[in-house]
């Protein structure tokens, strides 16, 4: 942003005929009061608002948390897959995604032996393309792991296919959801 960016939106600037008479402190000040008007239009039109590459930046927004609206079964054999969906009831961008694998009969982790396949934001897949990523890179307690989901509107479908990639002894339940920016 150059020194005179800063000063569009403003009818009165005041008795400054060229930014180079601003200080450092005036022109930070300009800037701060800039943003401060852009957060106050944001939250005065009640609508989530897209900034560049369309992420929410609107000021009414909250943390929260997606389940998913099963909790299915992912078979013992190789290959085997299951999916899960959520539907968000308001306007949303998640950026985490966690998943685990339980063994049906015992709890144990089977994270090891499952893999994530696809991932779609209604159509939209969130990968780059086509392929498989370790299931551990989403347990609860992986760190660094962040998604860039599409924004979503209310009433879009995420879904999420998990594939078995080695055989176990027992069936697993697959269970997770997403963490992410909501606006209402």
């Amino acid at each position: 942003m150059s020194d005179y960016d800063i000063l569009s939106g403003f009818e009165n600037v005041g008795a400054f005929d060229t930014v180079g008479d601003l200080s450092t402190e005036e022109v930070g000040a300009l800037r701060r009061r800039r943003q401060a008007l852009a957060l106050q239009r944001a939250a005065a039109t009640g609508k989530p608002q897209t900034g560049e590459g369309g992420d929410l930046v609107a000021t009414n927004q909250r943390r929260d948390y997606l389940g998913f609206s099963t909790t299915p079964t992912l078979g013992n054999t190789a290959a085997s897959t299951a999916t899960l969906s959520a539907t968000p009831q308001e306007p949303a961008q998640y950026d985490r995604l966690v998943l685990t694998v339980a063994d049906s009969v015992n709890g144990a982790d089977q994270g090891y032996s499952a893999v994530l396949t696809s991932l779609l934001v209604g159509k939209i897949p969130v990968f780059s393309a086509s392929g498989s990523f370790p299931l551990k890179g989403f347990d609860p307690l992986a760190e660094g792991v962040r998604l860039m989901l599409p924004p979503c509107p209310p009433g879009v479908t995420i879904v999420a296919v998990v594939t078995r990639i080695a055989a176990t002894t027992n069936a697993g339940v697959v269970a997770g959801g997403f963490i992410g920016a909501v606006s209402f």
